[in-house]
């Protein structure tokens, strides 16, 4: 996994948008070791915060992944500053390639139109394309990145942005300490809980077992003998319980018979009442029985008699019509009237009668529509006018015809007569034949001319200045060249000879090592006696080995300063020399091209300048000059045209105007003329309106006339009919025995009276026919009663006595019987029970014996079994992979276990002979180096699956003396020279930004926020 690039907005201590950091261009692509310094509190972590935020929405320095709840009550993540704004919006954003692929992460927030922030939004898009991976829920963005990059958010923080001070904690922690730091480091708390779940799996388990034991317990079960006995009882209640149900059935029925007989004698005394009440209502019916039979005597006459009833109706209501026609004729006279008045009133004539009215009605509209049709004919003929006057208006250019009232005749003549003097004055400047293009063109051609010659100048005045320069340039970079290239032979050779001395100074040591072997025999060497290896008698070595071995070392470490040096001024001359030969090659074409350029354009200016002015060039003030004359020479030819446009314009204005007087002239004298014939606004309105009225008029009188012949027809037809219809009736009743039309009315009833009356009398006799029916029903059943009964002399108190004894007894045999059954019932229920519980304390003895298992071998209460265990493997598996890195950074340490029972961790000196010693015995830039070692050995840990080809180490730096700091930069670039991996270091230090030449530094601004610089 490799980080390309960094993008951020309003992120911490950096306010509005910043330069995105590449790690893939110069400087940073061209370095794996670069340092991220600046003050304290400047916002350095903030950077390694930006691609843990963009990536899993988590900041390491807060423990928890981002909200817009935490950014409000926090004020965490998003600058102060802008989140005080109303619209603000924040960002961080990064560029990776993993698996060969290349990716953008993206986290934003920004606030909506409350002032409020809406929640995070976060995308991820391939690329080059840019296309947005499908992700289908907000939360699913961290796990979509951990799966491209193959390390989740806790794997990423330990596998490439590393925090050293942990790693020194772990190496001077106590076994306890160093277990939980290991947990921290690693994320292995999951032994820890495995081992604490065992146990209170365990307990849980054991719980279960003594409750289902105590269940057992309390399941009580009956003997043979309580079971034998509890049968024998319920068998005898059961008989005692027949022989109490047979007398209870037999007195309950004798019981149950009486009280039917009781019944049946009240409902025969009910239906005595029912029968005399019915006798009173056909009592109270007989006057409508009467009635009843006089309608159905005369109800087949029922038919003509409503005829003749219906015929006397007919006949008053055409009387009525008779008057109400009589009435309209009288009002259709006086409408004549007035129609007759109104019609000469408007046209003016006293004699309008019925016959000429149309007439002349006719004549007068179309003599008033005359003079309307004149007066449009004549506004209709000025409109074309006044269009042309608007659209002149509208079109012109010039700011007094703009703003001409043409509405007002006088005045926009009054002004154009103004305003034709004032042009004719600026038209004498020049002659009539005066010819404006032409001039105009010739001053156009003179000034491009002149223009052109500027640039031609200018460009040439550039080139001049521009070529003076590359030409210092190239003189001075000449000279660096001709002083340095000395410089760096002789350094060359003196780097060779220093390396030579610090090789030979290495082997003498080598060889001191190898002498200091002889430890032991050497401290058993006495002056005087024979040494058994060499039989010396003298043994100088014992006395000066010490003080020869420590003078060596002191002299390789000047020699190694010494080389270093050297090393960096060859490497600053070498840098200065390829800069000076890089600029040799470019500036000399470049001279060369400017001077080539600039004798072209001498050329130009010569040529223009002879065909403008043969009498010699013109410097830029003339040429200025010359501009100006130009240009004021065309503002008056311009000034010209303007006003020989606008005269003509005001010439076709004055003739629009005089035609437009005209006209009004005439339509005033045509108005006058109407307003005399005619008072109105609308004739043919006037006309239709009379027109409609009169034709009304007409209709309705005709249709009086015809109505009222009508009506007089059906009154004769109608008399006709009563006449014939009364006789024919009146015979008919005659032999009935009704002696007039007027009696047999008075017999019928209405039809909804008649038709209640029938009803009424048939449910009266229905009803009588039920009460005998009913009657004799309850007769023949009171009568079987009585004889179903056994014993008919006792009374119904004695009934009830004998049934509620026996009942009793019935019910007292029951329960003793339902309670022996029950008690029978639950001991089976209890033995069932007691089988099953047996069932499950098996199950649950089994169950709990792998849990037993587990506890015993794993399993306490706080977990540190296991704990220590899964620790220590994972301990001695750190330890191997730190020793590979720390193989890479150092051939004299090795990491290895506590050793008798000590609490540190111990280090193997190589130099010593494999010497165990303490890590607390270890100098600051030896513990950095192991520390350093750990951290690597955790990232391969962590991203076993993973390639990482950068590295981010925040601090760890601070402590560190000045040789222990040359030592750890030493040991980082040698890290990145054997790994090259990318590598970032977090820190304040100076001499760490005087060592590692490529930086970002972050720069903290009197406002509180911080700004990036790339330096290298």
């Amino acid at each position: 996994m490799k980080i390309l690039r960094i993008r951020f907005r309003n992120i911490n201590s950096f306010y509005g948008e910043h330069p995105a950091i590449d790690f893939t261009g110069s400087p940073l692509s061209t370095t794996g070791l670069f340092i991220i310094s600046g003050a304290t509190g400047a916002g350095k972590s903030t950077l390694l915060d930006v691609i843990t935020l963009a990536l899993y929405n988590e900041v390491p320095r807060f423990g928890r992944t981002i909200s817009k709840t935490e950014i409000d009550k926090q004020g965490s993540v998003v600058n102060l500053k802008a989140a005080d704004e109303a619209r603000s919006e924040a960002y961080a954003e990064v560029e990776y390639e993993a698996r060969g692929k290349q990716y953008r992460s993206r986290w934003s927030i920004a606030k909506n139109r409350n002032g409020n922030w809406n929640n995070y939004q976060m995308e991820i898009a391939e690329l080059p394309s840019g296309v947005l991976l499908d992700v289908k829920k907000l939360s699913d963005y961290p796990e979509v990145n951990a799966q491209l990059i193959g390390l989740r958010y806790e794997q990423f923080v330990k596998s490439i942005i590393l925090a050293q001070g942990s790693f020194a904690e772990f190496l001077k922690a106590d076994k306890n300490a160093r277990g939980r730091l290991l947990e921290d480091i690693t994320g292995t708390h999951l032994y820890r809980k495995l081992g604490a779940a065992a146990f209170e799996k365990d307990k849980e388990w054991a719980e279960k077992l003594r409750l289902k034991e105590a269940e057992m317990q309390g399941v009580r079960l009956l003997t043979d003998e309580e079971i034998t006995s509890l049968h024998q009882k319920r068998q005898q209640a059961e008989a005692e319980r027949q022989v109490a149900e047979t007398q209870y059935q037999y007195w309950d029925t004798e019981k149950r018979l009486l009280e039917e007989e009781k019944v049946l004698s009240q409902k025969l005394e009910k239906l005595a009442q029912a029968q005399a009440a019915l006798h009173q209502q056909l009592t109270a019916f007989a006057p409508s029985e009467e009635q009843l039979r006089q309608h159905e005597s005369v109800r087949e006459f029922a038919s003509d008699l409503a005829l003749l009833k219906e015929k006397n109706t007919s006949r008053d209501k055409l009387q009525q019509q008779a008057e109400v026609l009589a009435k309209r004729a009288q009002q259709l006279a006086n409408e004549h009237t007035q129609l007759l008045y109104e019609g000469g009133l408007l046209t003016g004539q006293n004699d309008v009668t019925s016959e000429n009215w149309l007439a002349s009605l006719d004549a007068f509209e179309k003599e008033i529509l005359a003079l309307e049709g004149q007066i449009k004919e004549q506004r209709a003929q000025a409109s074309p006018l006044m269009a042309a006057i608007q659209q002149e208006v509208e079109t012109s250019r010039v700011p007094f015809l703009q703003k001409l009232p043409v509405k007002d005749l006088e005045a926009s003549l009054a002004i154009l007569e103004q305003e034709w003097a004032k042009q004719q004055e600026v038209l004498t400047r020049f002659p009539t034949d005066f010819e404006a293009e032409s001039a105009l063109e010739k001053l156009g051609l003179q000034e491009r001319s002149l223009n052109e010659l500027s640039n031609y100048l200018t460009q040439r005045t550039f080139l001049e200045a521009e070529g003076k320069s590359k030409k210092t340039q190239l003189e001075e970079a000449r000279q660096v060249l001709q002083q340095d290239t000395p410089r760096l032979t002789q350094l060359s050779v003196e780097l060779e000879k220093h390396a030579g001395t610090l090789t030979q100074l290495r082997e003498q040591r080598d060889r001191a090592y190898t002498r200091q072997s002889f430890e032991e025999q050497r401290k058993q060497l006495k002056e005087g006696e024979e040494c058994p290896l060499c039989g010396s008698l003298h043994h100088p070595f014992v006395h000066e080995y010490l003080t020869n071995f420590l003078d060596l070392q002191d002299a390789i470490q000047r020699a190694e300063a010494e080389l270093k040096v050297l090393q960096k001024q060859e490497q600053t001359l070498a840098a200065s020399l390829q800069a000076a030969q890089k600029g040799v090659d470019t500036l000399a074409p470049e001279l060369e091209k400017l001077r080539e350029g600039f004798r072209k354009l001498d050329a130009l200016v010569k040529d223009l300048a002879a065909s403008l002015y043969p009498d010699g060039e013109l410097d830029k003030e003339q040429l200025e000059i010359r501009k100006v004359a130009i240009a004021n020479q065309r503002n008056q030819v311009n000034a010209w045209r303007i006003a020989q446009q606008t005269s003509e314009a005001i010439q076709r204005l004055k003739g629009f105007f005089g035609q437009l007087q005209d006209f009004r002239a005439q339509v005033l004298w045509q108005q006058s003329t109407l307003k005399k014939r005619y008072a109105g606004t609308d004739i043919q309105a006037d006309a239709n309106a009379l027109r409609r009225r009169w034709q009304a008029w007409e209709n309705t009188t005709k249709t009086t006339a015809e109505a009222t012949l009508e009506n007089q027809k059906q009154q004769v037809e109608t008399d006709q009919v009563l006449t014939d219809l009364r006789r024919t009736l009146e015979d008919h009743l005659q032999r009935m025995g009704v002696p007039s039309v007027e009696e047999a009315n008075a017999r019928l009833l209405p039809t909804e009276e008649y038709q209640r009356l029938k009803h009424q009398r048939e449910a009266l006799s229905d009803r009588h026919k039920q009460l005998a029916g009913e009657e004799k029903a309850v007769r023949e059943d009171l009568a079987g009663k009585k004889a179903a009964r056994q014993v008919p002399e006792v009374l119904l108190d004695d009934l009830l006595l004998q049934t509620e004894k026996y009942r009793k007894f019935r019910d007292q045999y029951l329960s003793e019987a339902a309670t022996y059954t029950e008690q029978l019932n639950a001991n089976a229920r209890n033995q069932q029970r007691f089988a099953h519980l047996q069932a499950e304390l098996t199950e649950l003895r089994h169950q709990r014996h792998k849990w037993e298992l587990l506890k015993k071998f794993i399993g306490d209460a706080t977990g540190n079994t296991f704990s220590n265990f899964a620790q220590s493997l994972t301990l001695s598996n750190l330890i191997g992979l730190a020793n590979l890195r720390l193989r890479l950074l150092s051939d004299r340490y090795m990491l290895d276990k506590p050793r008798n029972e000590a609490d540190s961790l111990f280090v193997l000196d190589t130099y010593q002979g494999n010497l165990p010693r303490a890590v607390t015995t270890l100098s600051g830039g030896e513990t950095f180096t192991l520390s350093l070692a750990l951290a690597l050995a955790l990232s391969d840990l962590a991203s076993r699956n993973v390639r990482i080809e950068s590295l981010f180490i925040d601090e760890g730096f601070g402590t560190l003396d000045p040789d222990s700091l040359e030592t750890a930069l030493d040991t980082l670039e040698k890290l990145q020279s054997d790994s090259q991996k990318i590598v970032g270091v977090i820190s304040h230090r100076h001499e760490m930004k005087d060592r590692i030449p490529v930086q970002i530094q972050v720069e903290k601004g009197t406002d509180g926020t911080s700004r990036v610089h790339m330096v290298g």
